[in-house]
């Protein structure tokens, strides 16, 4: 079962940030994502959003327990995109991680 409209997720990915190019395992509502940099990426969505005041959470990290932790933030957001940038713990330093998941909620994009 789906829930859509108000209070549901407008958007979701999980990226494998480190492929080259980086590539969506799953999502919703995402129509590309750009490689802008190291730990950069633009996710496009499918149909935008109504305005860019929607909360965004970011994650990111490796896949087991000996890899380096990681923290993301949404840098810029737009009704149409999301700029997201990702960085290590340990040093700060902007890396692509083997999983960077986003989710979105904000006012609903269907009528």
């Amino acid at each position: 079962m789906a829930f859509f409209g108000l209070a549901s997720c407008q958007v979701w990915a999980n990226l494998s940030g480190d492929s080259n190019p980086p590539s969506l395992r799953d999502n919703y509502n995402i129509s590309s994502v750009t490689d802008n940099d190291t730990g950069d990426h633009t996710f496009n969505f499918d149909t935008d959003l109504p305005n860019a005041t929607y909360a965004a959470s970011c994650m990111a990290g490796g896949t087991s327990s000996a890899d380096d932790c990681g923290f993301s933030i949404a840098q810029t957001k737009a009704a149409g995109s999301m700029r997201m940038a990702s960085r290590t713990t340990r040093t700060s330093n902007k890396t692509d991680f083997a999983v960077e998941d986003i989710l979105v909620f904000g006012d609903a994009h269907y009528g």
